[in-house]
């Protein structure tokens, strides 16, 4: 599937070169001091898949199958810098404890605050001209994903998109259906969360399994379906 967006459709040209072993790997456990491998149960490491996604850009980009001019970087500032200084912003400020409360976990909540994006591309954090802030993205791959973790995902990006202009945010699901995503769009908007400036700019990217094709919508046309349907 290609977009009209150049930048996504190198994203996604990578997603698609990703191998099938990324995707499911047999379930691994201890029995009476033995290794027993479930091969009919399966899991996707998220770290491996995460890596496997920037390996694969790498490779795409020194084989020139896509173009970018930008190297990518792996310098980034944090949202906790909009939280907890002297550049504290009291929206995020406030959505964060929103969240923090929803999650009822205290230290997620700091661990989250401290992670770098799994994916992202520009030339420098304090460049915020568009062509240097090109794409950033979080990857969620477990098979039932847990409202919570939506949750936060959906918020960095916004930050991101917001505070360091980034052009491009995805949220890449794996093995979540879409109406889950959805159902948690529409949760996230109803709870008056934090928003981005430009819906258009923020991608949705939903592959189901390793053969399943890749759904691709923004959060603009997503809100344009919605009132096209009142």
């Amino acid at each position: 599937m290609k977009t009209n967006n150049p930048t996504i459709n190198n994203f996604l040209a990578t997603l698609e070169s990703i191998e099938e072993i990324n995707y499911q790997t047999s379930r691994v456990s201890f029995q009476n001091d033995r290794i027993a491998i479930n091969k009919k149960r399966s899991t996707t490491y998220e770290n491996n898949f995460v890596t496997q996604l920037n390996v694969q850009y790498a490779i795409l980009n020194y084989a020139k199958e896509i173009a970018e001019p930008r190297e990518l970087t792996r310098q980034l500032q944090i949202p906790k810098r909009y939280i907890y200084s002297n550049e504290r912003d009291e929206e995020i400020f406030e959505v964060a404890g929103k969240i923090r409360n929803i999650s009822a976990n205290d230290s997620e909540y700091l661990r989250e605050l401290t992670l770098i994006p799994d994916f992202f591309i520009h030339k420098d954090q304090d460049d915020m001209s568009p062509d240097n802030q090109r794409l950033i993205a979080e990857v969620k791959t477990e098979r039932e994903l847990p409202y919570e973790r939506f949750l936060w995902d959906f918020f960095k990006l916004t930050i991101y998109l917001n505070k360091y202009n980034f052009q491009n945010a995805v949220f890449l699901c794996i093995h979540t259906r879409k109406d889950t995503i959805l159902k948690y769009i529409d949760q996230y908007i109803k709870e008056k969360l934090y928003l981005p400036k430009s819906y258009s700019k923020l991608y949705i990217i939903i592959k189901e399994n390793f053969s399943a094709k890749p759904e691709v919508f923004t959060l603009q046309e997503l809100f344009d379906n919605f009132n096209n349907n009142k």
